[in-house]
């Protein structure tokens, strides 16, 4: 699925300490690519991304120890990454987590393989934080390869709230106008949110290294 531009979906979920330095040496973004095989797509994703972003970045992309040794050497050979080969297969959090703790970036960039970008939605994102200092996680607005909007934020679930979101958002995938209005209005302005989607998932580097006690 594309994976589209802001405005960022913002929620209010780690704070750094008012003390934590923040080097002027890091970058603003440490974008992680995890993969499992289909080397083509992390491929496509870290292409896509760098080819829009215009903030200091380093881009890591994991491997959790793919099978065929094809895709490793594929990944190994993007240029300008950080390829991190891992011994087993962690899954999701742990293989993320191997980056985020060799990461010097200000922001962390949990970017899914299967993403693409089409415009900058890095740096708005990144400034919107930046400016809030209360803001831990954000999000942009995701949409499919056809430009429909993903469910990508929300509240948190409860039996009817999920229900009736899947119910418009399906509308809206098979074009219904009142789903597509409805999913046009979730993701067209920048908002405090209790949930995002983690295809696209920023995270305060500096709470992650010292989380609030």
């Amino acid at each position: 699925p594309r994976r589209g531009e802001a405005p960022a979906l913002l929620s209010r979920r780690l704070v750094a300490p008012a003390s934590s330095p923040v080097s002027s040496g890091m970058p603003d973004l440490s974008v992680i690519v995890l993969q499992f095989g289909g080397s083509e797509m992390p491929v496509r994703a870290v292409e896509s991304f760098r080819r829009h972003c215009r903030l200091p970045q380093e881009i890591f992309v994991v491997d959790n120890a793919s099978p065929d040794p094809r895709d490793r050497a594929r990944a190994a050979a993007i240029d300008g990454v950080r390829f991190l080969p891992l011994r087993e297969n962690l899954g999701f959090g742990a293989g993320n987590n191997a980056a985020a703790r060799e990461a010097r970036g200000e922001f962390l960039l949990f970017l899914n393989n299967d993403t693409w970008a089409d415009a900058d939605f890095a740096t708005p994102v990144v400034r919107a934080m930046q400016a809030d200092p209360g803001v831990g996680i954000a999000s942009p607005a995701l949409c499919n390869a056809d430009g429909s909007a993903q469910l990508s934020c929300g509240r948190l679930p409860s039996i009817t709230r999920e229900a009736v979101d899947r119910i418009l958002y399906r509308a809206a995938d098979r074009g219904a106008e009142f789903g597509r209005r409805h999913a046009r209005r979730m993701s067209s302005r920048t908002r405090f949110v209790e949930w995002v989607g983690g295809a696209a998932m920023f995270v305060l580097g500096l709470a992650l290294a010292q989380p609030r006690r």
